[in-house]
């Protein structure tokens, strides 16, 4: 399982960890008891195949749970 190998993160091209009619938020919920930082709504489609380092650069707003990110990529 993704959560055994103990992540920092974890980055998706959907809207969403869940799927859309699961108000329990499952996945999201048992990221968040991990620790588990979570990126949606990647769009990796102009990056070549390889090795990056992955910044994701939040602006400062305090007492939130979701915020949006400048994505960064750089290749080793």
């Amino acid at each position: 399982m993704l959560i055994a190998r103990r992540p920092l993160s974890i980055g998706f091209d959907d809207y969403s960890v869940d799927v859309f009619d699961d108000g329990a938020l499952t996945v999201h919920r048992r990221f968040a008891a991990e620790g588990l930082l979570v990126y949606v709504a990647l769009d990796l489609s102009l990056a070549a195949a390889g090795e990056y380092t992955f910044f994701g650069l939040p602006p400062r707003i305090e007492h939130v749970e979701a915020a949006p990110v400048r994505a960064v990529l750089w290749r080793r």
